[in-house]
């Protein structure tokens, strides 16, 4: 998804604010369209490659961001064979409900 090398991003953006602005905001849109379709989604294996998705975006942005890591490590420890929603949707509610302004969002 994202392959940005942290020095030769800030090194970039320190110069150029509106690259950075650019940036944020595809980091930003793709962070909304994952969690608006990981609220949706009904396939497990569907659910898990969003989680997947949203790891990989989460990981860009600056700060630590335990608390939502955390939730994506329960998600993704429920055990793959699991077929039952239930155990999903306890941790996606956690997730969509998680307040951006935590990731500088």
């Amino acid at each position: 998804m994202y392959s940005i090398n942290k020095y030769i991003f800030e090194e970039v953006c320190d110069n150029n604010m509106e690259l950075y602005n650019d940036i944020m905001e595809t980091i930003r849109c793709d962070y909304n369209e994952i969690v608006r379709k990981l609220a949706h989604e009904k396939s497990i294996p569907e659910i898990r490659q969003f989680v997947h998705k949203l790891v990989g975006v989460i990981l860009i942005l600056e700060g630590k961001n335990y608390e939502i890591m955390y939730y994506l490590k329960l998600l993704l420890n429920i055990d793959k064979t699991a077929t039952n929603l239930k155990y999903y949707q306890i941790y996606i509610k956690m997730i969509t409900d998680y307040d951006k302004s935590f990731l500088g969002l």
